[in-house]
């Protein structure tokens, strides 16, 4: 199984050419009435026969229903980490959440790839007269890099009233439309260009000032507001009209002016009160000049937030271009309250950006520091604990660190095995141990034996127990043909088909030896109370072999004497009349009868 919601589940599965494909199974049990389970079969009919028809549409290959269930199979998405180079044993599918999980956001540019290819599959969808109503990353899965919808289950005919969606993605009036998908989608780019939570809409990168395409970005912003307007009406009439702002943005243009304010507000830490002042001097002073120029410069530069709102104003009425005073900002600041149970641990803080850094004990309260993010870590003994915080501007931000433990009983079968809890040696079992509750490496060392290892997440809530077993397996040796001697150890342990006992886990290796034959060898490794099944296949020998009896092609038999093969009889004058025509000798008969199985005689 590689994937699982509310419904249903995703399996990993093989054609009988070999194929490997995706297959959706959803259960009619899981569903609270038969109209709701019948949604998910009209959205994949509705879906299937023109899953084929935009390179952003998953491609459904076969959809099936019966009583209990009804299912399709899909074309598979890349693997998260290979591509297309997949392992059905590590596979995971690539998404847009496991890329987020993997990188935290994209870049402004790769945002808009994204988008551009999403709005054009939107775009066949709603001409179509479906609509998708589930729009996240985790819906959006990528085939040989291309991003795709999927989870096809929940599309429908536009205008459907069934509520479904995910919190955050629908819009105020519910999904079900072209625009309620377009609002979806700018949530989505929103997680993918700024790192930040759908909920969060519309706050912006702490770190944007820092970000080298900030300036894009910022053009990206507009069209994610726009995109995302609670109101319908003010929101992109079609994913098309979307799609060309995008491309404009990615041509390096600017998209069509919004009426939108940049981050509905977010960005406006920074209050400058010039156009507005002119624009009522303008109106009230019929002899100001709008055409004059001035630069606004703050110190730092580029600032837009975390910096304390700045304002001023300006005199217009003066007849020459102005030459304004930098404006000197002062960062916002906020507290940091960090708690470790039991009190007492080590923390040390350092800021995002490297500016900032403390060190202390916990409990600890850090007023008047600067806002953004922050990394942890809190250190008790040789446990080391870490987290991240984000520091707002006149609020108390809390973290607290768990540093407590919990009983854990390890046995061993036979007792006596000393036992590393990771790295360190805390005697032979069986044994009681006080461990902190976090994730374990275990090792257990008995003499003569493999060692054995295992990982253990200690619990607080309750008593937590390892157990190692150093038990036996066996082995089963056959060859072909059978019938050869097995060696282990320099040790004769019997003829093919053999089957050892108690034999301890590891790797093991046998020589094979059989009359006419080639030596031969088996390896494998023997698991704890299983079965390894070795088999050779032995390889004719052109010779005799070395100590051996031996019959050549003739059927004459030969034994060993030391290190030279004697025939078991003399030469027959069958056996010579061969050698000689083999070799072209001349044979010269006695003047005597002989038959063909007597000596030969010269």
């Amino acid at each position: 199984m590689i994937g699982r919601g509310a419904y249903g589940e995703i399996w990993l599965a093989r054609t009988v050419t070999g194929a490997l494909r995706g297959v959706k199974v959803v259960y009619r049990s899981t569903f609270e009435t038969e109209r709701a389970f019948l949604r998910e079969f009209e959205g994949m009919s509705a879906f299937e026969p023109i899953s084929r028809a935009h390179a952003g549409f998953i491609n459904i290959l076969h959809v099936g229903r019966t009583a209990e269930y009804l299912y399709y199979s899909m074309e598979l998405a890349d693997d998260h980490l290979a591509g297309r180079r997949i392992n059905v044993e590590t596979y995971e599918p690539r998404t847009l959440k496991t890329d987020l999980a993997r990188h935290k956001r994209l870049s402004a540019d790769e945002s808009i790839r994204v988008g551009l290819s999403l709005t054009e599959a939107l775009e066949a969808l709603h001409t179509r007269g479906l609509s998708h109503r589930d729009i996240k990353p985790s819906n959006i899965i990528f085939i040989e890099g291309v991003p795709k919808l999927a989870d096809i289950g929940l599309v429908a005919t536009t205008g459907q009233q069934s509520f479904v969606g995910t919190e955050g993605y629908v819009p105020p009036e519910g999904p079900g439309t072209p625009r309620a998908d377009i609002y979806s989608l700018g949530k989505l780019l929103y997680e993918t260009c700024t790192g930040k939570d759908r909920l969060d809409f519309p706050e912006i990168d702490s770190q944007l000032s820092t970000r080298p395409d900030r300036e894009q970005l910022l053009q990206l912003n507009e069209v994610l507001v726009k995109a995302c307007a609670n109101d319908p009406k003010k929101r992109y009439e079609s994913a098309a009209e979307m799609h060309s702002d995008l491309a404009a943005l990615e041509r390096g243009e600017h998209p069509k002016k919004s009426r939108t304010k940049i981050f509905a507000g977010a960005v406006a830490l920074l209050v400058v009160a010039v156009v507005g002042i002119g624009f009522w001097l303008s109106r009230s002073q019929p002899g100001v000049d709008l055409h004059l120029r001035t630069t606004i410069r703050t110190e730092p530069g580029g600032a837009l937030v975390g910096y304390e709102p700045v304002e001023t104003i300006v005199d217009f009425r003066r007849k020459h271009s102005l030459d304004l005073p930098a404006f000197r900002l002062v960062r916002s600041k906020g507290a940091l309250e960090i708690q470790s149970e039991p009190p007492g641990a080590k923390v040390s803080i350092k800021s995002e950006d490297g500016q900032t850094s403390r060190e202390g004990v916990a409990p600890q309260t850090i007023v008047d520091i600067p806002t953004g993010r922050y990394s942890i870590m809190a250190r008790r003994g040789d446990w080391e604990m870490r987290g991240n915080v984000e520091v707002q501007r006149g609020d108390t931000t809390s973290k607290s660190f768990a540093f407590v433990s919990a009983i854990t009983n390890i046995t061993s079968e036979p007792s006596g095995a000393e036992i590393f809890v990771d790295g360190k040696s805390h005697g032979r079992t069986p044994l009681r141990l006080d461990l902190p509750a976090r994730a374990h490496e275990l090792v257990a060392h008995l003499n003569g034996w493999p060692d054995e290892q295992q990982k253990i997440d200690v619990s607080a809530q309750r008593e937590n127990a390892a157990r190692f077993v150093f038990a036996n397996g066996s082995v089963k040796i056959t060859s072909a043909p059978g019938g050869a001697t097995v060696t282990g150890n320099g040790k004769e342990l019997g003829q093919t088909p053999l089957v050892i006992e108690e034999v301890k886990s590891g790797d093991v290796t046998y020589e094979l030896r059989l009359s006419g034959y080639k030596a031969g060898s088996v390896s494998g490794k023997v698991e704890p109370q299983q079965q390894t099944f070795l088999a050779a296949r032995l390889e004719k020998s052109v010779g005799p072999a070395p100590g051996q009896p031996f019959t050549n092609s003739l059927g004459m038999k030969f034994v060993p004497l030391g290190d030279i093969q004697i025939s078991m009889w003399e030469t027959r004058v069958q056996d010579y009349e061969a050698f000689c025509r083999a070799t072209g000798r001349h044979y010269e008969a006695p003047d005597f009868p002989q038959t063909a199985t007597d000596p030969a005689v010269k």
